[in-house]
């Protein structure tokens, strides 16, 4: 009985004392919370008025510049894949394609519909 007594005391004592102390590491890391959240903010609104980007440049951005500037690049991780030249037994064209022909009458597949048709 004496020693629930003492449980209960010596865990009241480690509240008591932790409680402080967990209260001042909250609020530190609150109060660093705020200043990044204003300087982050100033600093972004900061960046978008004077065109630059506010997380840098992505290594495909990087790339695509170096393609339009026409520098050299190496390792753009493009597959060049060899082209096929038909043999005499492989035909040219391996897919079906579709049978156009020509209409039989001179309006160029149009058909005109007068309003005397239309009566008939």
């Amino acid at each position: 009985m004496l020693t629930d007594i003492l449980k209960k005391c010596g865990r009241g004592v480690l509240y008591i004392i932790t409680l402080p102390i967990l209260l001042v590491v909250l609020s530190i890391y609150a109060v660093i919370g705020v200043i990044q959240f204003f300087y982050v903010g100033i600093k972004s609104i900061w960046y978008f008025f004077t065109g630059r980007n506010l997380f840098g440049e992505f290594p495909e951005d990087v790339k695509a510049r170096e393609i339009l500037e026409g520098k050299e690049v190496t390792n753009i991780n493009i597959v060049n894949e060899p082209v096929e030249t038909p043999t005499p037994s492989q035909p040219y064209i391996t897919t079906p394609q579709p049978y156009i022909t020509k209409p039989e009458d001179d309006n160029n597949g149009v058909t005109i519909i007068s309003s005397e048709d239309e009566e008939k």
